[in-house]
């Protein structure tokens, strides 16, 4: 019987995995909605530029509660440039960026190796965007305010093993040149929890 209780607690119990502090590298598929050149300085038209799919990595180190977190990563983040739309110009390009968010949200725990987040993040990134027009070069770089909401799936497959499926919406504020970026993120990330 005594046994069969410990059994029974065990089983009880959450899953060690469910908390604490982790540390998660990760990659993700990066498609970005078009944003617009504000061409000859704002004196000119608006050309609304599209984006090929990119990628983005990086790494997150955070705190997990029973029913709340808080995390801050660093990440890195490409996309080449496809085209402007409607316009029959040789065009190439790239933007680029790296930057850090701080991030909190909430954690739903259906069982004892997997948890449901959804949450928001704060913070900035440097961004560069350049391409050339028949050989013309364009290019700004500058520092700006960017946030984010995120859902997505954390699984335990051990007592201190994580792996990560999140779904992020990551807006990064206006330059001189360019309207802001809206970067849509399918990302997975496999770590540790102490």
């Amino acid at each position: 019987p005594v046994g069969q209780r410990k059994a029974q607690g065990g089983r009880d119990q959450p899953h060690r995995g469910n908390v604490g502090v982790y540390i998660l590298p990760f990659i993700a598929l990066q498609g970005a909605s078009p944003f617009d050149w504000h061409s000859s300085s704002g004196a000119g038209p608006d050309f609304s530029i599209e984006q090929k799919l990119g990628f983005s990595s990086g790494w997150r180190i955070g705190k997990r509660w029973n029913n709340f977190f808080i995390d801050a990563d660093v990440s890195y983040f490409r996309n080449k440039l496809k085209n402007m739309v409607g316009m029959p110009w040789e065009f190439s390009g790239i933007a680029d960026g790296y930057g850090g968010m701080l991030n909190f949200g909430g954690n739903f725990n259906p069982g004892s190796s997997v948890s449901i987040l959804f949450g928001a993040g704060v913070g900035a990134f440097n961004q560069e965007i350049e391409f050339k027009l028949y050989g013309v070069p364009e290019d700004e770089e500058a520092t700006l305010f960017a946030y984010q909401v995120f859902t997505g799936i954390n699984f335990y497959p051990t007592e201190r093993t994580l792996v990560s499926m999140k779904y992020r919406w990551l807006n990064i504020a206006e330059m001189e040149k360019f309207s802001a970026r809206n970067l849509h993120m399918l990302e997975l990330a496999f770590g540790y929890v102490f």
